[in-house]
């Protein structure tokens, strides 16, 4: 009888649990279903926005590349009867600017760019209006760490008329993932190689990075390369100058035994918790004091070194050599 109550208070706890989540659930559709339909707070006004897709369906969240247009769509119907006066719509936390010149629609009476504010002319019963909208990404010097990859609010406001005035105010939102595959380049060069006052050697070598056309920022780049021996030692100081600053220590990481270095240069964010969106181009100057009884003479120098670029969304990487 005990096993039979204790079986019965275990089913009633999975079905506790079950309808728990079932409500869960529920509420979850629901209110994924109420931020993409077409219903207002006005029965006869209708409202939808979506990004258009290349055979022309509809999403709600896109991935896209950078150096590509995309379409926001624009969607007002006034159904059975009835004005929609004063209509304005207007796009809030946007990673992307509305280009303009290429937007044309006889229903657009106005159109603020700097505030991405449409303003339209008045739409009567029966007339569904769809506006295609071509944006293009928007680079900001500075941008926090969600900028790529942000939730864009889109809402309708005006007046419907029908018999009395009533106040529309409406709210979709699109999720827009730019995105890209940057080209990453990098050259080197010894640029001095002398002997010192001290009867010390001096080897300076020279390196530049670059992300193809800054198309992405780089929060983080790590150099990594094998250090030249003279006469068998490898140098007792090494010393990083990164676009005229020299760089802290711990910052370089250099095992002497093996001559194996690595340079880590990330860019910390600023007060406000942003990133700064700096030129596409590194210049680092590594410079190697050795501590021989040779002096400089003629000799060939091959050179190891790869480099490894974090962008904000991926880390890219590329090897060379140079004698």
């Amino acid at each position: 009888m005990k096993k039979a109550i204790k079986k019965a208070t275990i089913c009633s706890l999975i079905i506790l649990l079950l309808s728990t989540h079932i409500v869960i659930l529920g509420e979850t559709i629901a209110n994924a279903l109420d931020a993409y339909n077409e219903n207002t707070n006005i029965a006869n006004v209708k409202y939808n926005v979506y990004l258009e897709t290349e055979d022309g369906n509809k999403e709600y969240e896109k991935q896209v590349n950078i150096s590509e247009r995309q379409t926001l769509v624009l969607n007002v119907y006034v159904k059975d009867q009835g004005v929609l006066n004063d209509a304005k719509i207007n796009i809030e936390n946007s990673n992307f600017n509305i280009v303009e010149e290429e937007l044309e629609n006889e229903y657009i009476k106005h159109i603020d760019v700097q505030n991405n504010e449409i303003e339209l002319n008045s739409i009567v019963y029966s007339n569904e209006v769809t506006i295609k909208v071509p944006i293009e990404f928007k680079k900001t010097s500075r941008f926090t760490a969600d900028y790529f990859e942000k939730e864009i609010s889109v809402t309708l406001t005006g007046t419907y008329v029908n018999e009395v005035e009533e106040t529309v105010n409406s709210e979709r939102k699109v999720k827009l993932n730019w995105t890209e595959e940057p080209e990453i380049a990098f050259i080197q060069n010894i640029d001095k190689y002398m002997t010192l006052e001290n009867g010390e050697i001096l080897l300076q070598q020279s390196i530049y990075t670059a992300v193809q056309d800054n198309i992405l920022p780089r929060q983080a780049e790590i150099i990594r390369t094998k250090v030249q021996e003279i006469e068998g030692v490898y140098p007792k100081e090494v010393i990083v100058v990164a676009n005229g600053a020299k760089l802290e220590e711990d910052k370089i990481r250099y095992d002497e035994q093996n001559g194996n270095l690595e340079i880590i240069n990330s860019k910390p964010l600023n007060e406000n918790g942003e990133i700064e969106w700096e030129g596409f181009i590194n210049e680092y100057n590594v410079i190697y004091i050795y501590e021989v009884e040779e002096t400089a003479k003629a000799r060939t120098f091959e050179l190891q070194t790869s480099v490894e670029i974090r962008t904000i969304h991926k880390a890219k990487h590329n090897n060379k050599r140079r004698k």
